[in-house]
């Protein structure tokens, strides 16, 4: 029961903040104040012209951006190159890097809060009741003789 109220509220602070950063995000660009871009613009370059607010919308690009972070996470398991998910939005503003790292810290935290919650958990509960067998034999005692009866079984 403990592991999936921790569980739950592990999905619920993940959800909320996908949904609260991706909001945050999409303001920002509504006002101009960050820019999103197809590809990485190159040092020099002319810049590669920004997504319009409308395409990041109705493209769920900042949603996706957000998922591909949290697959990013995990660099030993390197998830995003197993199933072939690339990056799908590029930026080059400091304040989006800083609410991605925002964004990744308190996810990360949430994580490693509840799994440390459901391993004390774990360990906080009571030992197993020892087993009850029906039987007069167990494994590793010794067989009784043909000429010996069970203690259940001895008479008066």
């Amino acid at each position: 029961m403990a592991k999936s109220l921790y569980v739950l509220g592990f999905g619920l602070i993940v959800s909320t903040s996908i949904a609260l950063w991706d909001q945050l995000l999409l303001l920002l660009a509504r006002y101009d104040v960050v820019g999103f871009y197809q590809m990485l613009p190159k040092a020099g370059a002319a810049q590669a012209g920004r997504m319009p607010v409308a395409d990041l919308i109705h493209g769920n690009d900042i949603f996706m951006l957000l998922v591909w972070h949290l697959g990013d996470m995990v660099p030993t398991l390197k998830i995003n190159d197993t199933i072939g998910f690339g990056q799908p939005l590029f930026y080059t503003s400091p304040l989006v890097g800083w609410l991605v790292l925002a964004f990744k810290v308190i996810v990360g935290f949430a994580l490693i809060g509840s799994v440390l919650a459901i391993v004390k958990a774990e360990r906080a509960k009571p030992d197993k009741p020892p087993e009850v067998s029906l039987l007069a034999w167990r494994p590793g005692m010794r067989r009784p003789r043909p000429d010996q009866r069970a203690p259940e079984t001895a008479g008066p």
